[in-house]
């Protein structure tokens, strides 16, 4: 996800389109981005250094856009970790992935140095400014003035070096940016409605639905060509204010949404659909007449081509906030496992019966009357006809 500042949209009759990459020009300048970066890993420069190199970039490509070329670096920044200029590698981890020197501590040396220039007064001459030096160093136990003028600004952000850069390569960036470009654009989403083929699909992106603690409501519009399922969502603070939390959250499910197909696709009995999804978000923009609210439709044939999965996009070895939602969202999960032995054996025997009839494992869902989902073990389908399975597993009233 990006910052709403970097957001590249098109907005035409009430309608709302993000801007994606899709020429090679955007190719070639990711590509630029991502050396520039490994460029400063390798010769250990200073952030404010590749700060400068991309600003020229800027500057210099003809067609490059500022937005696009800092969405970019934005991205490519997550997948560094930096330590101050003084810092050695067995320093902790700080805010911002840095790497803190345990045996300097920056802010501690600003503030006696400046404790220290208050009571002598300002430092006219190279002379003044040693003694204070020399004088926070000894009480410090620093080796020299020189170990504190050196470090004392060491911690603040241009100064910051790149100690380690997990790279990638130019297409997957793109189709990180993307993918990005979507869930940013869902930021200020009041209202979310969508469609996926499979109930294997249905059943963990409602998983991850309940565990982003959203509110759905399933149904299957009458007018409709084909016999889908809608699944709505809205949170109870849209219906108050205007709010980018719950967009926030829906811009997390997202990914879900959008790759669940892909996983389940090649599952035996074809449950994984024909890779099939919809989505309709309602979205909420500044205009120059004030706020007004814009629709955002795509599906799985108008989504860009290059598009990365999260998951292979997430650099390895990085505990973030967002690597930590995927990694516990539908899109991990095993596509041969059943949800018991029972159902495996069962689905495994009626397979070697050979009746005829096609076996088909957590079809779509079934939509009850409140709303919510009920999706059955198995369906059996032929001459047009659909029976459904449900192995009980609980002696409850409520099973």
């Amino acid at each position: 996800m990006l910052t709403l500042q970097l957001l590249r949209v098109r907005t035409r009759n009430g309608a709302i389109f993000p801007l994606f990459c899709t020429k090679e020009e955007d190719i070639e300048l990711a590509k630029k981005i991502i050396h520039e970066f490994e460029q400063t890993w390798k010769t250990k420069e200073k952030k404010a250094a590749l700060e400068d190199r991309i600003s020229t970039i800027e500057e210099s490509d003809a067609g490059s856009d500022y937005k696009l070329v800092r969405g970019l670096y934005a991205l490519l920044e997550r997948r560094c970790t930096f330590k101050s200029s003084d810092s050695n590698s067995n320093g902790d981890i700080g805010t911002n992935n840095t790497v803190i020197n345990p045996s300097i501590d920056p802010p501690r040396i600003r503030k006696e140095v400046f404790e220290e220039s208050s009571k002598r007064g300002f430092a006219l001459t190279e002379l003044e400014r040693r003694e204070i030096a020399d004088t926070v160093a000894s009480k410090l136990h620093l080796p020299s003035h020189d170990v504190v003028l050196k470090t004392m600004w060491s911690d603040l952000d241009d100064n910051l070096i790149i100690e380690h850069f997990d790279t990638i390569g130019p297409e997957a960036l793109v189709g990180w940016y993307n993918l990005s470009l979507m869930q940013t654009l869902l930021f200020n989403c009041t209202k979310l409605d969508f469609y996926i083929s499979g109930g294997l699909n249905w059943k963990h992106v409602l998983r991850t639905v309940k565990r982003l603690g959203l509110m759905y409501h399933l149904q299957q519009p009458q007018q409709q060509q084909e016999n889908r399922i809608i699944c709505s969502l809205e949170g109870p603070l849209s219906l108050f204010k205007l709010t980018d939390r719950y967009g926030t959250l829906l811009a997390k499910l997202l990914p879900s949404i959008i790759f669940a197909s892909n996983k389940s696709r090649d599952r035996d009995g074809g449950n994984g659909g024909n890779g099939k999804w919809h989505l309709d978000a309602w979205i909420v923009r500044k205009t120059m007449d004030g706020r007004k609210i814009f629709e955002f439709k795509i599906s799985n044939n108008e989504i860009p081509q290059l598009l990365a999965d999260p998951y292979l996009s997430f650099p390895r070895g990085f505990s973030t906030e967002k690597e930590e939602v995927a990694k516990s969202s539908s899109l991990y999960y095993d596509n041969n496992s059943f949800d018991s032995a029972v159902e495996e054996k069962f689905a495994k025997r009626f397979e070697q019966a050979e009746t005829g009839w096609r076996l088909t494992r957590e079809p779509d869902p079934l939509v009850l009357s409140n709303g919510g989902a009920f999706i059955p073990d198995f369906v059996f389908e032929k001459y047009d006809r659909k029976i459904y399975l449900e192995i009980v597993g609980f002696w409850t009233k409520e099973y």
